[in-house]
């Protein structure tokens, strides 16, 4: 796993404030070549993010799924976005 790409790209992802357009695709794109294929590296890089940089991640949940697709990644994101939107709800005061 490449985390340096993986945190570039999501530095990028922040700073333009991307959503769906081009540039956006791309950081994805490049963030799941990064990934790797070890499950469980993936999960602990996952957990050891946190904030914004977490917050965009979780727009690569699907496509990470997609990678993986078993019950467990979709249960441990599942979780890991649950957990992101309680903390998201609660420092907006929601």
């Amino acid at each position: 796993m490449n985390t340096e790409i993986i945190m570039n790209n999501l530095k990028t992802m922040q700073e333009l404030h991307l959503e769906d357009d081009l540039h956006f695709q791309e950081c994805k794109n490049r963030i799941m070549e990064s990934i790797g294929d070890d499950e469980d590296a993936v999960k602990d890089f996952i957990k050891s993010l946190d904030g914004d940089d977490l917050g965009y991640m979780t727009s690569v949940f699907e496509d990470i799924y997609g990678k993986f697709m078993n019950d467990d990644m979709y249960d441990f994101l599942e979780n890991i976005y649950n957990e992101y939107e309680k903390q998201r709800m609660k420092k907006l005061g929601l």
